[in-house]
Protein backbone atom coordinates (compact mmCIF):
# COMPACT_ATOMS: atom_id res chain seq x y z
CA UNK A 1 0.00 0.00 0.00
CA UNK A 2 1.27 3.31 -0.63
CA UNK A 3 0.24 6.55 1.61
CA UNK A 4 0.44 10.00 -0.58
CA UNK A 5 0.94 13.18 1.29
CA UNK A 6 0.20 15.96 -0.70
CA UNK A 7 -0.75 19.51 -0.74
CA UNK A 8 0.32 22.88 1.52
CA UNK A 9 -0.39 23.97 4.45
CA UNK A 10 -4.30 23.84 4.56
CA UNK A 11 -4.40 22.27 1.55
CA UNK A 12 -2.26 18.93 2.79
CA UNK A 13 -3.91 15.63 2.42
CA UNK A 14 -3.40 12.36 2.82
CA UNK A 15 -4.15 9.67 0.64
CA UNK A 16 -3.85 5.94 -0.06
CA UNK A 17 -4.00 4.64 -3.45
CA UNK A 18 -4.49 1.08 -2.25
CA UNK A 19 -6.25 -0.52 0.90
CA UNK A 20 -7.18 1.23 4.21
CA UNK A 21 -5.88 3.28 6.51
CA UNK A 22 -6.06 1.35 10.03
CA UNK A 23 -6.20 4.14 13.34
CA UNK A 24 -4.10 1.87 16.40
CA UNK A 25 -5.44 4.21 18.85
CA UNK A 26 -6.47 7.79 18.24
CA UNK A 27 -6.37 10.13 15.61
CA UNK A 28 -7.53 13.84 15.57
CA UNK A 29 -8.85 14.62 11.85
CA UNK A 30 -9.74 18.34 10.82
CA UNK A 31 -10.79 19.45 7.46
CA UNK A 32 -12.64 16.96 5.45
CA UNK A 33 -12.85 13.54 5.29
CA UNK A 34 -13.87 11.63 2.50
CA UNK A 35 -14.33 7.32 2.04
CA UNK A 36 -16.37 5.09 0.22
CA UNK A 37 -16.89 3.27 3.58
CA UNK A 38 -16.70 4.53 7.35
CA UNK A 39 -17.12 2.29 9.87
CA UNK A 40 -17.15 3.47 13.77
CA UNK A 41 -17.20 1.89 17.28
CA UNK A 42 -17.16 4.85 19.01
CA UNK A 43 -18.75 8.33 18.72
CA UNK A 44 -17.74 10.52 15.70
CA UNK A 45 -17.98 14.05 16.95
CA UNK A 46 -17.62 16.29 14.04
CA UNK A 47 -18.95 20.01 12.97
CA UNK A 48 -20.07 18.68 9.78
CA UNK A 49 -20.47 15.16 8.22
CA UNK A 50 -21.46 15.41 4.19
CA UNK A 51 -22.94 11.73 3.98
CA UNK A 52 -23.84 12.30 0.71
CA UNK A 53 -27.55 10.87 -0.58
CA UNK A 54 -28.19 8.88 2.71
CA UNK A 55 -28.12 8.48 6.29
CA UNK A 56 -27.94 5.01 7.38
CA UNK A 57 -27.57 4.04 11.11
CA UNK A 58 -28.10 0.44 12.97
CA UNK A 59 -30.43 -0.59 15.87
CA UNK A 60 -29.59 2.53 17.97
CA UNK A 61 -28.48 5.76 17.69
CA UNK A 62 -28.76 9.41 17.97
CA UNK A 63 -28.91 11.92 14.78
CA UNK A 64 -29.31 15.57 15.84
CA UNK A 65 -29.61 17.76 12.19
CA UNK A 66 -31.07 20.97 11.63
CA UNK A 67 -32.81 20.07 8.37
CA UNK A 68 -33.68 16.95 7.01
CA UNK A 69 -34.91 16.09 3.59
CA UNK A 70 -35.92 12.80 1.92
CA UNK A 71 -38.14 10.30 3.21
CA UNK A 72 -38.32 9.31 6.72
CA UNK A 73 -39.56 5.60 7.70
CA UNK A 74 -40.06 3.99 11.24
CA UNK A 75 -41.35 5.19 14.51
CA UNK A 76 -40.32 8.71 15.59
CA UNK A 77 -39.99 9.12 19.28
CA UNK A 78 -39.69 11.64 21.62
CA UNK A 79 -38.96 11.95 25.37
CA UNK A 80 -41.32 14.38 25.84
CA UNK A 81 -43.50 16.40 23.38
CA UNK A 82 -42.81 16.12 19.82
CA UNK A 83 -43.22 19.42 18.15
CA UNK A 84 -43.57 20.17 14.01
CA UNK A 85 -41.84 23.41 13.86
CA UNK A 86 -41.79 25.51 10.41
CA UNK A 87 -38.54 28.61 9.75
CA UNK A 88 -38.12 27.67 13.76
CA UNK A 89 -41.55 28.22 14.83
CA UNK A 90 -44.13 25.39 16.15
CA UNK A 91 -46.98 24.77 14.04
CA UNK A 92 -48.31 21.65 15.89
CA UNK A 93 -47.09 19.19 18.70
CA UNK A 94 -48.19 15.75 19.52
CA UNK A 95 -47.66 15.97 24.11
CA UNK A 96 -46.67 13.77 26.49
CA UNK A 97 -50.43 12.50 27.38
CA UNK A 98 -51.08 12.45 23.45
CA UNK A 99 -52.89 15.95 23.57
CA UNK A 100 -52.51 18.04 20.38
CA UNK A 101 -51.39 21.51 20.39
CA UNK A 102 -51.75 23.93 17.80
CA UNK A 103 -49.07 26.91 17.62
CA UNK A 104 -48.14 25.65 21.31
CA UNK A 105 -49.91 24.36 23.97
CA UNK A 106 -52.94 25.18 22.79
CA UNK A 107 -55.25 22.05 23.46
CA UNK A 108 -58.34 23.48 23.33
CA UNK A 109 -61.24 23.04 25.77
CA UNK A 110 -63.12 20.03 26.25
CA UNK A 111 -65.44 19.05 24.04
CA UNK A 112 -63.61 21.50 20.79
CA UNK A 113 -62.84 20.10 17.75
CA UNK A 114 -60.27 20.80 15.43
CA UNK A 115 -61.89 22.82 12.56
CA UNK A 116 -60.61 23.80 9.13
CA UNK A 117 -60.08 27.16 8.31
CA UNK A 118 -60.07 26.43 4.31
CA UNK A 119 -57.33 27.04 2.08
CA UNK A 120 -54.81 29.78 3.16
CA UNK A 121 -56.21 29.53 6.80
CA UNK A 122 -54.90 27.40 9.75
CA UNK A 123 -57.11 24.76 11.65
CA UNK A 124 -58.42 26.01 14.82
CA UNK A 125 -60.38 24.63 17.67
CA UNK A 126 -64.15 25.31 17.84
CA UNK A 127 -66.77 24.43 19.75
CA UNK A 128 -70.32 22.27 18.76
CA UNK A 129 -73.16 24.23 18.76
CA UNK A 130 -76.02 22.64 20.61
CA UNK A 131 -79.18 21.56 18.66
CA UNK A 132 -82.10 22.32 20.63
CA UNK A 133 -85.58 20.02 20.11
CA UNK A 134 -88.87 21.87 20.81
CA UNK A 135 -91.91 19.99 22.29
CA UNK A 136 -89.76 16.96 22.53
CA UNK A 137 -91.02 13.99 23.44
CA UNK A 138 -91.16 10.07 23.34
CA UNK A 139 -91.84 8.73 19.26
CA UNK A 140 -92.49 12.02 17.91
CA UNK A 141 -90.57 12.66 14.63
CA UNK A 142 -88.43 15.49 14.31
CA UNK A 143 -88.60 18.65 11.57
CA UNK A 144 -86.69 21.11 10.86
CA UNK A 145 -87.79 24.38 12.83
CA UNK A 146 -86.15 27.02 10.42
CA UNK A 147 -84.05 28.96 13.33
CA UNK A 148 -80.67 27.34 13.11
CA UNK A 149 -79.60 24.68 16.02
CA UNK A 150 -83.33 24.44 16.63
CA UNK A 151 -85.41 21.42 15.65
CA UNK A 152 -89.37 20.62 16.78
CA UNK A 153 -90.67 17.69 17.70
CA UNK A 154 -94.12 17.33 16.07
CA UNK A 155 -97.23 16.38 18.36
CA UNK A 156 -99.13 15.54 15.72
CA UNK A 157 -96.80 13.49 13.88
CA UNK A 158 -95.38 10.39 15.66
CA UNK A 159 -94.28 6.62 14.95
CA UNK A 160 -93.72 4.15 17.37
CA UNK A 161 -91.85 1.40 15.51
CA UNK A 162 -94.47 0.17 13.47
CA UNK A 163 -97.19 2.73 12.85
CA UNK A 164 -96.83 6.26 11.42
CA UNK A 165 -99.88 8.70 13.06
CA UNK A 166 -100.64 11.77 11.17
CA UNK A 167 -102.71 13.66 13.33
CA UNK A 168 -103.82 12.73 17.26
CA UNK A 169 -102.25 10.16 18.70
CA UNK A 170 -105.25 9.28 21.10
CA UNK A 171 -107.28 7.03 18.93
CA UNK A 172 -108.83 4.17 20.35
CA UNK A 173 -110.72 1.11 18.70
CA UNK A 174 -107.96 1.18 15.69
CA UNK A 175 -108.73 -1.53 13.22
CA UNK A 176 -105.05 -3.47 13.52
CA UNK A 177 -105.87 -4.22 10.02
CA UNK A 178 -105.42 -0.85 8.92
CA UNK A 179 -103.42 0.48 11.43
CA UNK A 180 -100.11 1.60 10.04
CA UNK A 181 -100.89 4.88 8.73
CA UNK A 182 -103.12 6.52 10.64
CA UNK A 183 -104.44 10.19 9.36
CA UNK A 184 -107.29 12.00 11.22
CA UNK A 185 -107.78 13.88 14.42
CA UNK A 186 -110.03 14.02 17.32
CA UNK A 187 -110.92 17.26 17.85
CA UNK A 188 -114.05 19.19 16.76
CA UNK A 189 -113.70 21.33 14.44
CA UNK A 190 -111.03 19.91 12.51
CA UNK A 191 -111.28 18.49 9.07
CA UNK A 192 -108.44 15.27 8.23
CA UNK A 193 -107.93 14.06 4.81
CA UNK A 194 -105.51 12.79 2.16
CA UNK A 195 -104.46 14.48 -1.03
CA UNK A 196 -102.67 13.11 -3.77
CA UNK A 197 -101.45 16.34 -6.48
CA UNK A 198 -100.96 15.46 -9.94
CA UNK A 199 -100.71 17.21 -13.04
CA UNK A 200 -103.80 18.07 -14.82
CA UNK A 201 -102.59 15.87 -17.69
CA UNK A 202 -101.98 12.81 -15.76
CA UNK A 203 -103.36 10.33 -13.38
CA UNK A 204 -103.08 10.11 -9.67
CA UNK A 205 -103.39 6.62 -8.24
CA UNK A 206 -103.87 4.72 -5.32
CA UNK A 207 -102.91 1.25 -5.48
CA UNK A 208 -103.24 -2.46 -3.74
CA UNK A 209 -100.76 -5.10 -4.23
CA UNK A 210 -100.22 -8.23 -3.08
CA UNK A 211 -96.35 -9.74 -2.29
CA UNK A 212 -95.89 -10.25 -5.66
CA UNK A 213 -95.67 -7.15 -6.54
CA UNK A 214 -98.45 -6.89 -8.59
CA UNK A 215 -101.15 -4.53 -8.67
CA UNK A 216 -104.46 -5.95 -7.80
CA UNK A 217 -106.77 -3.32 -7.11
CA UNK A 218 -107.10 0.80 -6.89
CA UNK A 219 -108.60 3.69 -7.57
CA UNK A 220 -107.06 6.38 -10.15
CA UNK A 221 -108.35 9.64 -11.09
CA UNK A 222 -108.39 10.74 -14.81
CA UNK A 223 -107.83 14.42 -14.56
CA UNK A 224 -108.09 15.12 -18.29
CA UNK A 225 -112.10 13.50 -18.74
CA UNK A 226 -112.68 14.18 -14.40
CA UNK A 227 -113.32 10.62 -13.95
CA UNK A 228 -112.67 8.26 -10.80
CA UNK A 229 -112.02 4.99 -11.87
CA UNK A 230 -112.89 1.95 -9.11
CA UNK A 231 -110.85 -1.26 -10.31
CA UNK A 232 -110.13 -4.73 -9.36
CA UNK A 233 -108.34 -7.18 -11.24
CA UNK A 234 -106.79 -5.11 -13.54
CA UNK A 235 -110.51 -4.04 -15.02
CA UNK A 236 -112.26 -0.81 -13.41
CA UNK A 237 -116.04 -1.49 -13.05
CA UNK A 238 -116.42 1.45 -11.36
CA UNK A 239 -116.34 4.90 -12.69
CA UNK A 240 -117.94 8.06 -11.21
CA UNK A 241 -117.93 11.47 -12.98
CA UNK A 242 -118.89 14.88 -11.79
CA UNK A 243 -122.74 14.01 -12.30
CA UNK A 244 -122.79 10.05 -13.02
CA UNK A 245 -122.54 6.48 -11.81
CA UNK A 246 -121.15 3.62 -14.46
CA UNK A 247 -120.47 0.37 -13.55
CA UNK A 248 -118.59 -1.16 -16.05
CA UNK A 249 -119.38 1.95 -17.96
CA UNK A 250 -116.66 4.21 -18.75
CA UNK A 251 -119.07 7.00 -19.95
CA UNK A 252 -122.51 6.41 -18.38
CA UNK A 253 -124.91 9.39 -19.23
CA UNK A 254 -125.43 12.59 -17.39
CA UNK A 255 -126.92 12.18 -14.16
CA UNK A 256 -127.82 8.91 -14.41
CA UNK A 257 -126.74 5.45 -13.17
CA UNK A 258 -125.65 3.10 -15.67
CA UNK A 259 -125.03 -0.59 -14.90
CA UNK A 260 -123.74 -2.91 -18.01
CA UNK A 261 -122.98 -6.35 -17.98
CA UNK A 262 -119.10 -7.04 -17.59
CA UNK A 263 -119.29 -9.35 -20.28
CA UNK A 264 -120.84 -9.75 -23.67
CA UNK A 265 -124.00 -12.19 -22.58
CA UNK A 266 -124.18 -10.95 -19.09
CA UNK A 267 -127.64 -9.63 -17.97
CA UNK A 268 -127.18 -6.20 -15.68
CA UNK A 269 -128.81 -6.51 -12.65
CA UNK A 270 -129.78 -4.80 -9.63
CA UNK A 271 -130.32 -6.06 -5.84
CA UNK A 272 -131.20 -3.95 -2.79
CA UNK A 273 -130.31 -6.98 -0.23
CA UNK A 274 -131.13 -6.62 3.56
CA UNK A 275 -128.86 -7.07 6.17
CA UNK A 276 -131.02 -8.96 8.54
CA UNK A 277 -130.42 -13.02 7.91
CA UNK A 278 -133.14 -15.31 8.32
CA UNK A 279 -136.80 -14.59 7.53
CA UNK A 280 -138.11 -11.15 7.79
CA UNK A 281 -141.76 -10.44 9.82
CA UNK A 282 -145.05 -10.28 7.41
CA UNK A 283 -144.98 -6.08 6.22
CA UNK A 284 -141.29 -6.11 7.14
CA UNK A 285 -139.86 -3.73 4.49
CA UNK A 286 -137.11 -5.61 3.01
CA UNK A 287 -136.04 -3.13 0.45
CA UNK A 288 -136.94 0.96 -0.59
CA UNK A 289 -136.38 3.39 -3.50
CA UNK A 290 -136.90 6.76 -3.03
CA UNK A 291 -137.45 9.31 -5.71
CA UNK A 292 -137.53 12.96 -4.39
CA UNK A 293 -136.87 16.86 -4.62
CA UNK A 294 -133.96 18.67 -3.98
CA UNK A 295 -134.96 19.43 -0.42
CA UNK A 296 -132.30 18.13 2.54
CA UNK A 297 -134.92 16.98 5.26
CA UNK A 298 -137.63 14.48 4.20
CA UNK A 299 -139.39 14.55 7.62
CA UNK A 300 -139.55 18.91 7.89
CA UNK A 301 -143.12 20.40 7.95
CA UNK A 302 -142.87 21.79 4.43
CA UNK A 303 -144.18 19.87 1.62
CA UNK A 304 -141.60 17.17 0.48
CA UNK A 305 -142.40 16.13 -3.22
CA UNK A 306 -141.43 12.29 -3.75
CA UNK A 307 -142.51 8.70 -4.42
CA UNK A 308 -141.32 5.59 -3.46
CA UNK A 309 -141.40 1.83 -3.90
CA UNK A 310 -141.61 -0.48 -1.10
CA UNK A 311 -140.05 -4.19 -0.87
CA UNK A 312 -142.59 -5.98 1.43
CA UNK A 313 -142.60 -9.18 3.11
CA UNK A 314 -146.05 -11.30 2.82
CA UNK A 315 -145.28 -13.92 4.77
CA UNK A 316 -142.75 -16.04 6.74
CA UNK A 317 -142.33 -18.01 4.23
CA UNK A 318 -140.81 -15.53 1.81
CA UNK A 319 -143.30 -14.12 -0.37
CA UNK A 320 -143.15 -10.26 -1.15
CA UNK A 321 -144.77 -7.90 -2.87
CA UNK A 322 -143.80 -4.35 -4.00
CA UNK A 323 -145.98 -0.88 -2.34
CA UNK A 324 -146.03 1.96 -4.84
CA UNK A 325 -146.49 5.43 -2.59
CA UNK A 326 -146.42 8.98 -3.30
CA UNK A 327 -147.10 12.00 -1.66
CA UNK A 328 -149.93 14.59 -1.96
CA UNK A 329 -149.68 18.04 -2.52
CA UNK A 330 -149.09 20.10 0.47
CA UNK A 331 -148.15 17.11 2.69
CA UNK A 332 -145.21 14.69 3.99
CA UNK A 333 -146.50 11.44 4.87
CA UNK A 334 -146.31 8.84 1.64
CA UNK A 335 -149.96 7.36 1.12
CA UNK A 336 -150.27 3.80 -0.62
CA UNK A 337 -151.00 4.09 -4.51
CA UNK A 338 -150.50 0.34 -5.64
CA UNK A 339 -149.57 -3.16 -4.88
CA UNK A 340 -148.62 -5.66 -7.36
CA UNK A 341 -148.78 -8.68 -4.94
CA UNK A 342 -146.86 -12.09 -4.97
CA UNK A 343 -149.15 -13.57 -7.05
CA UNK A 344 -148.90 -11.01 -9.54
CA UNK A 345 -151.85 -9.25 -9.20
CA UNK A 346 -152.24 -5.48 -9.33
CA UNK A 347 -154.54 -3.10 -7.29
CA UNK A 348 -154.97 0.90 -7.17
CA UNK A 349 -156.77 1.85 -4.40
CA UNK A 350 -156.19 5.72 -5.95
CA UNK A 351 -157.42 4.62 -9.28
CA UNK A 352 -160.14 7.48 -10.96
CA UNK A 353 -163.46 6.04 -10.62
CA UNK A 354 -167.19 6.70 -9.80
CA UNK A 355 -170.93 5.06 -9.48
CA UNK A 356 -173.87 7.08 -9.11
CA UNK A 357 -177.39 6.75 -8.71
CA UNK A 358 -180.91 8.02 -9.02
CA UNK A 359 -183.26 8.61 -6.62
CA UNK A 360 -186.22 10.97 -8.67
CA UNK A 361 -188.98 8.33 -10.93
CA UNK A 362 -190.43 10.97 -13.53
CA UNK A 363 -191.79 11.41 -16.98
CA UNK A 364 -190.58 12.81 -20.03
CA UNK A 365 -191.27 14.28 -23.48
CA UNK A 366 -188.81 16.01 -24.55
CA UNK A 367 -185.09 15.40 -24.81
CA UNK A 368 -183.16 15.40 -21.12
CA UNK A 369 -180.10 14.27 -19.01
CA UNK A 370 -181.03 11.69 -17.00
CA UNK A 371 -180.80 12.78 -12.91
CA UNK A 372 -178.12 10.54 -11.53
CA UNK A 373 -178.33 12.44 -7.84
CA UNK A 374 -176.91 10.07 -5.55
CA UNK A 375 -173.16 8.37 -5.63
CA UNK A 376 -171.96 5.38 -4.18
CA UNK A 377 -168.41 6.46 -4.33
CA UNK A 378 -166.30 8.85 -6.17
CA UNK A 379 -162.63 8.16 -6.30
CA UNK A 380 -160.73 10.94 -7.73
CA UNK A 381 -164.03 14.02 -7.23
CA UNK A 382 -164.53 13.73 -10.98
CA UNK A 383 -168.32 13.37 -10.88
CA UNK A 384 -170.94 16.01 -9.93
CA UNK A 385 -174.13 15.05 -8.77
CA UNK A 386 -175.80 18.12 -9.07
CA UNK A 387 -175.02 18.38 -12.80
CA UNK A 388 -174.78 14.76 -13.63
CA UNK A 389 -171.30 15.32 -15.39
CA UNK A 390 -168.10 13.33 -15.18
CA UNK A 391 -165.23 15.53 -15.41
CA UNK A 392 -162.06 13.77 -16.21
CA UNK A 393 -158.67 14.50 -13.52
CA UNK A 394 -156.31 13.41 -16.15
CA UNK A 395 -156.21 12.69 -19.96
CA UNK A 396 -156.74 9.09 -20.60
CA UNK A 397 -158.89 6.73 -21.96
CA UNK A 398 -162.04 6.40 -20.03
CA UNK A 399 -165.14 3.59 -19.96
CA UNK A 400 -168.25 5.00 -19.24
CA UNK A 401 -171.65 3.25 -18.85
CA UNK A 402 -175.42 4.25 -17.61
CA UNK A 403 -178.67 2.60 -17.35
CA UNK A 404 -182.35 2.83 -16.13
CA UNK A 405 -185.79 1.29 -16.49
CA UNK A 406 -188.38 2.82 -18.65
CA UNK A 407 -191.48 1.97 -20.54
CA UNK A 408 -193.56 4.24 -23.38
CA UNK A 409 -196.58 5.96 -22.01
CA UNK A 410 -197.98 7.42 -25.51
CA UNK A 411 -197.50 5.84 -28.89
CA UNK A 412 -195.28 6.15 -30.89
CA UNK A 413 -192.19 6.51 -28.42
CA UNK A 414 -188.12 6.56 -29.39
CA UNK A 415 -185.62 7.24 -27.17
CA UNK A 416 -181.83 7.35 -28.24
CA UNK A 417 -179.22 6.50 -25.04
CA UNK A 418 -175.95 8.61 -25.54
CA UNK A 419 -172.97 10.54 -23.92
CA UNK A 420 -172.34 14.14 -24.77
CA UNK A 421 -168.57 15.05 -24.26
CA UNK A 422 -168.57 19.02 -23.37
CA UNK A 423 -172.10 19.17 -24.56
CA UNK A 424 -171.73 17.90 -27.93
CA UNK A 425 -172.48 14.52 -28.63
CA UNK A 426 -171.06 15.25 -32.19
CA UNK A 427 -168.49 12.21 -33.30
CA UNK A 428 -169.90 10.05 -30.58
CA UNK A 429 -171.14 6.74 -32.08
CA UNK A 430 -171.83 4.48 -28.82
CA UNK A 431 -175.70 4.73 -28.70
CA UNK A 432 -178.44 3.08 -27.50
CA UNK A 433 -181.61 3.32 -29.22
CA UNK A 434 -185.08 2.02 -28.37
CA UNK A 435 -188.66 2.61 -29.65
CA UNK A 436 -191.71 1.71 -27.26
CA UNK A 437 -195.97 1.80 -28.56
CA UNK A 438 -198.64 2.99 -26.23
CA UNK A 439 -200.00 -0.18 -23.92
CA UNK A 440 -196.28 -1.46 -23.15
CA UNK A 441 -196.27 -0.24 -19.63
CA UNK A 442 -196.03 -3.40 -18.72
CA UNK A 443 -193.17 -4.33 -20.62
CA UNK A 444 -190.34 -2.29 -18.13
CA UNK A 445 -187.06 -2.19 -20.25
CA UNK A 446 -183.81 -1.50 -18.31
CA UNK A 447 -182.07 0.78 -21.31
CA UNK A 448 -178.34 1.27 -20.88
CA UNK A 449 -175.09 2.26 -23.21
CA UNK A 450 -171.44 2.45 -22.97
CA UNK A 451 -168.88 3.97 -24.36
CA UNK A 452 -165.01 3.76 -24.38
CA UNK A 453 -163.70 6.74 -24.92
CA UNK A 454 -159.89 9.21 -24.93
CA UNK A 455 -160.57 12.09 -22.75
CA UNK A 456 -158.19 15.25 -21.99
CA UNK A 457 -157.70 16.57 -18.53
CA UNK A 458 -161.21 18.71 -17.29
CA UNK A 459 -163.44 17.54 -20.52
CA UNK A 460 -166.63 16.35 -19.29
CA UNK A 461 -168.78 13.49 -20.10
CA UNK A 462 -172.56 13.68 -19.38
CA UNK A 463 -175.43 10.96 -20.15
CA UNK A 464 -178.34 12.14 -22.65
CA UNK A 465 -181.72 10.80 -24.24
CA UNK A 466 -182.94 12.06 -26.89
CA UNK A 467 -186.77 11.99 -27.08
CA UNK A 468 -188.67 11.71 -30.75
CA UNK A 469 -192.37 11.38 -30.13
CA UNK A 470 -194.32 10.49 -27.07
CA UNK A 471 -194.14 10.20 -23.89
CA UNK A 472 -191.76 7.91 -21.71
CA UNK A 473 -191.58 6.93 -17.91
CA UNK A 474 -188.18 7.23 -16.30
CA UNK A 475 -187.34 4.63 -12.74
CA UNK A 476 -184.46 6.52 -11.41
CA UNK A 477 -184.73 5.33 -7.90
CA UNK A 478 -184.82 2.17 -6.20
CA UNK A 479 -181.67 0.51 -7.44
CA UNK A 480 -182.78 1.02 -11.26
CA UNK A 481 -180.62 3.86 -12.31
CA UNK A 482 -176.84 3.49 -12.61
CA UNK A 483 -174.36 5.92 -14.62
CA UNK A 484 -170.69 4.59 -13.87
CA UNK A 485 -167.06 4.61 -15.41
CA UNK A 486 -163.16 4.55 -14.26
CA UNK A 487 -159.81 5.44 -15.69
CA UNK A 488 -158.29 2.07 -17.90
CA UNK A 489 -155.15 3.78 -18.79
Amino acid sequence: MAIVISGVNNNDKITATDGTIDLLSSANLTGILTAPAFNASGNITAGHINVGNSIQFGNAGVATATTFVGNLTGNVNATSNLLLQIGGSEKFRVASSGQLGIGGANYGTSGQVLTSGGSGSAATWSTVSGVTINNNADNRVITGSGTANTLNGESSLTYDGSKLFIGNTSFSNLNTSADDLVIGTESSGVNAGLSIITHSGNIGHLLFGDQDGGTRGGFRYQHSVDNLQGYSGGSAPFNLKSNALGLHENYPIANSITIRGANTDDTPLLILKRHTDGAQSDGEIIGKIQFMSNENNVDSGNHQPRAEIHGVTVNTSGAAKLDFYTVPNSTTTPIKRMTLNQEGQLTVPSQIGFHAGGTNTYNRTSSFVPEFDSEYFDIGGGYNHTNYRFTAPIAGRYFLYFQYLTYPNADPAYKTFLFRKNGSSSGLYDQGFYRGKEGMQGNQTSQQVSTYIQLAANDYIEPYVEMSGGTFYNYMGSGHAHFWGFLVH
